[in-house]
């Protein structure tokens, strides 16, 4: 019996379109991947530059909010002025103190 190249032909295109479809999934794989990627380094970058904003912000918050430009606007622009009178010190005997703190000890224990 004489055998015929079929079943070597066979056998080398099914190796063949296995090396193929390997090869087709390997590079469809990279590309996702190396998409994936530049999307990262895409959001990475926005996340940066998000964190930078907010910083800008706090700073500029900051500025806007600090005592002395209010003085300086309010003295300026308003026409106000400071009154150092206004600053009273209250001082207190530690007996007093005791004594309050005693009447409160008193009133809200059972």
């Amino acid at each position: 019996m004489k055998k015929g190249y079929t079943p070597t032909i066979l056998t080398f295109l099914s190796f063949s379109i296995l090396i193929v479809v390997m090869l087709l999934s390997y590079v469809g794989l990279k590309l996702e991947m190396d998409a994936l990627k530049k999307k990262q380094v895409i959001i990475n970058e926005k996340i940066i530059e998000s964190n930078n904003m907010q910083m800008s912000l706090i700073a500029k918050s900051q500025e806007l909010t600090s005592f002395e430009r209010i003085k300086s606007i309010a003295q300026a622009e308003l026409g106000m002025v400071v009154d150092n009178s206004a600053i009273r010190e209250i001082f207190i005997s530690q007996i007093e103190i005791d004594r309050v703190k005693e009447l409160l000890k008193e009133k809200y224990e059972y």
